[in-house]
């Protein structure tokens, strides 16, 4: 059982390892969507309160976490990556803090 096997792991490195392990096997089976939906009802249905839901560092949240990473890593280089190209090779100068900008 999934609540019990994070019951077990302190380290947060562990959960980490241990979701990015899960959602690369079950996405090599073309299952992660079947991982993800298993896993955030389970984190739904015992959460206490819904103030706290998908808020701490849970077997949950890093599954969700490294599922978004691997759908979407591509399409956001591929969106973003021109305009921060384009921002760091500019002359001008997008500081926000006035008290920073060179006079």
């Amino acid at each position: 059982e999934f609540a019990t096997l994070q019951k077990k792991l302190v380290i947060q490195d562990d959960l980490e390892n241990l979701a990015k392990a899960m959602v690369r096997i079950y996405h090599a089976k073309s299952q992660a969507i079947e991982l993800v939906d298993l896993i955030l009802n389970n984190e739904i249905q015992n959460t206490q309160t819904t103030d706290i839901i998908f808020r701490g560092n849970t077997l949950a949240t890093k599954i969700l976490d490294q599922y978004m990473k691997l759908l979407c890593n591509d399409y956001l280089l591929s969106v973003i990556k021109p305009f921060i190209l384009e921002i760091s090779k500019s002359k001008l100068n997008y500081e926000v803090d006035p008290t920073k900008i060179e006079r």
